[in-house]
């Protein structure tokens, strides 16, 4: 039963691979490349450490950080009344900041 499976995960996996990582390259850049207030939510903040340019550009305030602890995947699921409040925050923060400038 195992062989069955593995012989059809290792082609579907093979056949997967042009839609790998290479599409997220550049990712970063763009969106630090956007004259707009941001905001980055994340459920560990272990995911900052992969991405370099966006863990630097954190560093320096070009954008809001939040960390939502005990989530998974679906943020909008697993904390819905935080990630809401989270949300309108950094919106009102966001609206003064442009109309203030």
């Amino acid at each position: 039963m195992l062989a069955v499976k593995v012989s059809f995960f290792i082609p579907f996996l093979l056949r997967s691979t042009r839609w790998g990582y290479s599409r997220f390259e550049g990712l970063s850049a763009l969106f630090l490349a956007q004259p707009v207030p941001k905001l980055v939510a994340v459920s560990g903040a272990q995911h900052m450490l992969d991405d370099g340019p966006l863990l630097v550009a954190q560093m320096q305030g070009r954008f809001k950080f939040m960390c939502l602890r005990g989530c998974g995947h679906h943020l909008q699921e697993d904390a819905p009344h935080e990630l809401a409040h989270a949300l309108l925050a950094f919106a009102a923060t966001a609206a003064s900041q442009v109309s203030g400038s």
